[in-house]
């Protein structure tokens, strides 16, 4: 008698009933189909069907690396106004009265500027707030306008884009005679006359981040 896990031989599918036989025929083709159905998870030569029409479950998507449309963060390159923009403060203390002071950038005179109507074209019908960034020797900072602002506001360098800039980068000379450096500048509104502007400022004097909101003829801002 044939072992049990052997196929039955054609002489004894011939001695059997026609219904036997078609009986074990379909077993067989059954089995054929089943085998060829079926891969070993490691198997190098089979693709899983998985593989090729899956999609990212939400576990997925959240462990993808978060991009400027998914976290609503946008990296802007800064305009550069370096030493060579900058000139020396001239009296004896660095900051007055009147200045804004974010971290360790400030701006002389902003809190009681007024803004002069725009008078280049690419601005608009703006208005421009003019006030000199300052630092003091060896520092340098960048400060960034915020959000939504920044379709309207833009920070004015000498030598940057006649448009503006969202973000500047002031660097500071190393000679440690004048009590600080300033450069020329300050803040345009497109389209409008007064805003409350949102700033960031960082420097390289450590990974701290300033923020503040400051007044452009807007009154108090807080």
């Amino acid at each position: 008698m044939p072992d049990s896990d052997q196929a039955p031989s054609v002489s004894a599918i011939g001695t059997r009933t026609p219904r036997a036989r078609w009986s074990e025929v379909l077993e067989v083709g059954a089995l054929v189909l089943l085998a060829a159905c079926t891969g070993q998870p490691n198997d190098p030569g089979r693709e899983s069907p998985a593989a090729t029409t899956s999609t990212a479950t939400p576990a997925d998507s959240s462990s993808s690396l978060p991009t400027a449309a998914t976290t609503g963060t946008e990296r802007v390159e800064p305009f550069i106004d370096s030493c060579h923009q900058a000139r020396e403060i001239t009296t004896k203390a660095f900051s007055h009265s009147g200045d804004v002071a974010i971290g360790p950038l400030s701006y002389a005179g902003l809190k009681y500027y007024r803004a002069h109507a725009a008078e280049r074209p690419n601005w608009g019908s703006g208005y421009f707030f003019k006030s000199g960034a300052q630092l003091r020797p060896g520092v340098s900072a960048t400060v960034s306008i915020q959000g939504r602002a920044a379709k309207y506001a833009a920070i004015i360098t000498e030598s940057g884009p006649n448009r503006g800039s969202r973000a500047v980068t002031y660097r500071s000379c190393s000679k440690s005679g004048p009590p600080g450096y300033w450069w020329v500048g300050g803040f345009v509104l497109r389209d409008r006359r007064t805003a409350c502007v949102p700033v960031k400022v960082t420097s390289s004097l450590g990974p701290t981040e300033h923020r503040a909101v400051i007044s452009l003829g807007a009154g108090d801002c807080s």
